[in-house]
């Protein structure tokens, strides 16, 4: 029988510059920060809640041709009242995103320093997504 997951923990990124990238999610999606002295340096967990980012160094040896390396989003989940107010919020920083509605989500994507997509996404209408499992 497989574990019962309880809820996506972390997604890990290899980025360019680690302080530059835990100021831009903090400034941009408000998530904490965290770091283990124990650790070291890295990873610097960028938190909402319980659920984030695990932000490591890139280095040209981490790079190679999989397409397992490959990341095409991550999503957050926001209510559909924080739409207009994240809206706003991205046009102050100058951020350009993009509107898409996926019934019953309306989602916003924009990039972050390193070129990662990153999804905000907001149940808008009253459908049950989520129902039974096929």
């Amino acid at each position: 029988m497989p574990p019962k997951i309880e809820f996506l923990d972390h997604v890990a990124l290899r980025v360019k510059d680690l302080e530059a990238s835990a100021e831009w999610y903090q400034r941009v999606l408000g998530l904490q920060k965290y770091q283990r002295a124990d650790w070291g340096p890295f990873p610097v967990l960028m938190l909402a809640g319980l659920s984030g980012l695990a932000l490591f160094p890139f280095k040209a040896h981490h790079h190679n041709t999989s397409p397992a390396r490959f990341v095409d989003h991550f999503a957050f989940r926001i209510s559909k009242e924080q739409i207009p107010v994240t809206l706003e919020h991205l046009e102050s920083l100058e951020i350009d995103f993009e509107i898409q509605d996926h019934p019953p989500f309306q989602s916003i994507y924009f990039y972050d320093l390193d070129g990662y997509r990153i999804e905000l996404m907001a149940q808008v209408t009253s459908d049950d997504f989520f129902g039974e499992p096929n």
